[in-house]
């Protein structure tokens, strides 16, 4: 019975690990501000962010098909708004770039033109 149970454990999990659904989107943050990320518009908080040069990966629970909003946010000011499908982000690296020159922010990410 102890085996029988014990197949089953590890075949879902098996099973569970190759649907992994989801991705991380990593924000590399290159200059001397806190960068806000958030998967909606018009939030305040910022209880996700990426410290000054550091970078940060998060796990975004979705499928291929899902639209992931990123919002980036410095000081409650939008400096970058992108969605595409789970898919494409995972297709492109799912990374993202925050650079500031001559005062303003610059902002790239791996989705390029699509």
């Amino acid at each position: 019975m102890h085996r029988v149970l014990a197949l089953v454990l590890i075949a879902t999990s098996l099973a569970l690990s190759a649907c992994d659904p989801g991705i991380g989107i990593t924000v590399e943050n290159r200059t001397d501000e806190l960068v806000c990320f958030h998967e909606r518009s018009g939030v305040r908080s910022c209880p996700d962010n990426v410290k000054p040069h550091d970078s940060v990966t998060w796990g975004v629970i979705c499928t291929s098909d899902d639209t992931i909003l990123v919002v980036l946010t410095v000081e409650g000011q939008q400096i970058y708004s992108n969605s595409a499908t789970c898919g494409e982000w995972d297709d492109a690296g799912a990374r993202i770039v925050v650079e500031r020159a001559n005062g303003d922010f610059q902002v790239t990410d791996s989705l390029g033109t699509r």
